[in-house]
């Protein structure tokens, strides 16, 4: 058998013709194909490759432009946009207040003040009419034609003014209370001033007289009645 001489140091023949050379083998081998972890770094073998190392570039800082970023715009235009929303919203709730408003806003009409005229002075309103009731005067005495049995006479001088419809009115329509609360009803013993007559006032109308209560001295108010014997105002007396 024949067998074919080889040169020392030759690659074998694989059968295909081609001569089997470093790096031309289905497994490419050979300094040049040698996997590099990293450029200008040693194979991960221990091994050193062959050839130039290539460093990283570096970017050019004057051509270098960093990455826009669209978010400040983004949130510029979301408080721009609430700003004007809240804007607009407190706009229309005035305008639509300030139309309520004018719209709600009542028409004025001259009323009749029912405030007295004077501390001394009381408007009063009955079944049969209007008027005004006014304590002119008053005075403590402590005698008259018989002696007081309270040990004192009140002795006040009224006027009744009529202002609308009818008043009537009678000395006896009368009476007086102290600060307990006690009753006293209208004497004739103790008056030395012509006392209240009796009556019916019309519109405008009015009359004077007075009154004479057998009470203790102090705190008074004065309650008038009506024909019904309905009490109908009161006016405290300042002693």
């Amino acid at each position: 058998m024949n067998e074919s001489p080889q040169t020392d140091g030759a690659p074998p023949d694989t059968g295909d013709g081609v001569a089997s050379r470093p790096g031309m083998g289905p497994t490419p081998s050979g300094p040049a194909f040698a996997p590099w972890v990293d450029a200008g770094r040693a194979p991960a073998d221990g091994s050193e490759a062959s050839g130039p190392r290539q460093p990283l570039p570096y970017p050019d800082l004057a051509t270098f432009t960093p990455p826009t970023s669209r978010l400040p715009a983004v949130v510029t235009a979301v408080v721009v946009l609430v700003v004007s929303t809240v804007v607009l919203a407190a706009t229309m709730m005035a305008h639509r207040g300030d139309s309520q408003v004018s719209q709600l806003a009542p028409v004025t009409t001259p009323i009749r003040s029912v405030v007295p005229l004077r501390e001394d002075s009381i408007e009063f309103a009955s079944t049969d009419g209007s008027g005004r009731l006014v304590v002119l005067d008053h005075s403590w005495m402590s005698a008259g034609a018989q002696r007081p049995v309270s040990g004192s006479y009140l002795q006040v001088q009224v006027e009744l003014i009529c202002t609308s419809g009818s008043i009537a009115y009678d000395p006896y329509f009368f009476q007086a209370f102290d600060a307990t609360g006690r009753l006293f009803d209208v004497t004739s013993h103790g008056a030395t001033q012509r006392v209240l007559s009796s009556g019916t006032l019309g519109p405008d109308e009015r009359v004077t007289g007075f009154l004479t209560f057998d009470m203790p001295r102090g705190e008074v108010t004065l309650l008038m009645s009506d024909d019904a014997a309905e009490s109908v105002t009161a006016l405290k007396i300042s002693d």
